[in-house]
Formats: C-alpha cells, structure tokens, sequence
C-alpha cells in the first residue's frame, strides 16, 4: 500500500511541475512586459572596437556592414557596401535585404553601427541574432568614421 502512495505522490508532483513550467511558458510568451531574457549585450560580449573591425573588414571573408541610421544619415556617407537596416522602418528595410545578408559568405561577420552611441544598433543587431539566427553579429561601439 506504501509503495502504491509513493507512486501516486510521486505522479501528482509530475504534474504539478509540469503544469508550472507550461504556465510560465505561457506567461512569457503573452505578457506584455515579460522580462528581456535573451538580451546580453549590456555585457559587452558582441562588443567591437573600430580597430578589431577594420583589422575583420581587411581579413579574407570581409564583413556585412549594416547601417543602422536614419536615410538622410546614410545618404551623407556610409562604409562601402554598407546596407541601411533600422529598426524603425525594420518591415520596410528587412524584405529586400534578406537574401543580401542571408547570402553572404559562411562566417562572413556582420557589423552593425549607427552615429556611434549604439542605441540605434543595439536593436537591429538583436534581431539579427535572435530572430533571424545570424552569427556572428558585432555591434560596433565608436564612430564608423574612426575606420
């Protein structure tokens, strides 16, 4: 009779675990202000300094330059080849230039960059890497001028 209450005690907490998880699961995918998780470019991990990106840029693979500025900033100047990717008009921008950036050469990096603060950047670089799964992504903290 003992063996058949532990079974059954043993069972219930199964089910309470797994009811928890599929809520939680649930609570983070539907609220409103769930916690960002995933972010970790506070930590500066994806961080590159204009020189480690000119020293990338001159390397064999090149890089994927993507501008994360307003057009008229673009317009003024940009590195060559550069693509103009921001989030603002990210529905707009993202279409076209998906097989550009989903084209380019295996572990070909991806730098993105804005006037140098990186608020700009740091959002399109994390849709980059998270949503649509490109590796690596660098955010570049500096002026692109400084290249």
């Amino acid at each position: 009779m003992r063996a058949i209450l532990e079974v059954s005690l043993k069972r219930q907490m199964w089910h309470v675990l797994l009811a928890s998880l599929a809520l939680t699961v649930i609570l983070l995918a539907v609220h409103p202000q769930r916690p960002p998780w995933y972010r970790i470019l506070e930590s500066g991990q994806f961080d590159i300094s204009p020189a480690k990106a000119a020293t990338l840029a001159a390397g064999s693979n090149g890089v994927l330059w993507i501008d994360s500025r307003s057009a008229p900033e673009y317009m003024e100047g940009h590195p060559v080849g550069a693509l103009r990717l921001s989030q603002d008009q990210w529905a707009e921008l993202a279409g076209p230039l998906f097989q550009a950036i989903k084209g380019r050469p295996p572990g070909q990096p991806i730098i993105v960059f804005d006037d140098g603060t990186g608020q700009r950047s740091a959002g399109v670089a994390d849709k980059l890497r998270f949503e649509w799964g490109e590796e690596p992504v660098f955010l570049l903290r500096g002026d692109w001028k400084e290249l």
